[in-house]
């Protein structure tokens, strides 16, 4: 029997939904953040047990996809036995500009 695949949020991933929760609690209250995050969990485990549900997004990687549960994008790749979430972007905003946050400039 296989194994159902597991998430891995990467350090981006895990500081993005901080601050959407952060975000989104200063702005509507703690109760509506606890429920979007626990939304976009959601989606994390649903593309851990279907990956293909995503589009294939090469712009972004190889063999990156995103998964959208409006207004945020769920960018990720999938691995052997793994889905490794990369970022969580709001659609919103320009998606070249926020995937290359926060990172080191060579």
């Amino acid at each position: 029997m296989k194994r159902p695949r597991r998430a891995l949020l990467v350090p981006a991933a895990a500081r993005d939904l901080r601050r959407i929760r952060a975000w989104i609690a200063a702005d509507s209250g703690v109760d509506r953040a606890n429920v979007l995050l626990r939304a976009l969990l959601d989606v994390v485990e649903r593309i851990a047990e279907l990956p293909a549900l995503g589009t294939l997004r090469p712009s972004f990687g190889t063999g990156v996809r995103c998964f959208v549960r409006k207004p945020y994008l769920v960018f990720y790749r999938e691995l052997d036995e793994r889905v490794q979430v990369l970022r969580i972007i709001d659609g919103r905003r320009d998606l070249q500009i926020a995937w290359l946050e926060d990172k080191p400039v060579p």
